[in-house]
């Protein structure tokens, strides 16, 4: 994506098709990265696999996009995808963009910098993605009508796991 959004590879199991279309992108004029995410989670939902994860590489920048900010966030409430955002520098304007759109969904915002910490993030997230649990739960405060419930997790963990970080969504839907 530039100042436009366009789907150069569709859904593939081989991951040199991605590579090979990815490489020939020039990065050029404006960015549309809200159009980007909202069209991205539009096309994830179409996948066969239940669990739904988006990879952003960008520097954050947004400056082009028709659908707002807010219109992303209320997209990202409503589908289980979570966005795992790769910035190009913490420093930039353009983090605390891709911050408000990965930590929504459960996901995070990671910034390497330079070759050898972004091997460690890719690492990391790898192995972040492969190490999830999903806990479920029903509220016992069931109301009627069509609500954004705000949720709060906490763990005890025993010491020897050392630290946990948690990531989840923030808050769910609720229609009866």
């Amino acid at each position: 994506f530039n100042n436009r959004v366009q789907l150069v590879q569709d859904f593939t199991s081989l991951p040199e098709a991605d590579l090979n279309r990815v490489t020939f992108i020039k990065a050029k004029g404006s960015t549309a990265l809200f159009d980007a995410t909202y069209a991205a989670v539009e096309k994830v939902r179409e996948g066969r696999h239940h669990k739904k994860v988006i990879l952003i590489f960008s520097d954050g920048e947004e400056n082009s996009s028709r659908y707002s900010g807010r219109e992303l966030q209320n997209l990202l409430k409503e589908n289980d995808v979570q966005i795992y955002a790769i910035g190009m520098s913490e420093i930039s304007g353009g983090a605390g963009t891709l911050k408000f759109i990965a930590e929504p969904t459960g996901g995070q915002a990671l910034f390497p910098f330079d070759y050898a910490s972004a091997e460690v993030v890719y690492t990391r997230l790898a192995l972040m993605l492969r190490r999830q649990y999903v806990i479920g739960f029903y509220p016992s405060n069931v109301t009627s009508g069509t609500a954004w419930h705000k949720l709060h997790v906490q763990i005890k963990a025993p010491k020897q796991l050392g630290r946990l970080k948690l990531s989840y969504k923030n808050g769910y839907w609720m229609t009866r």
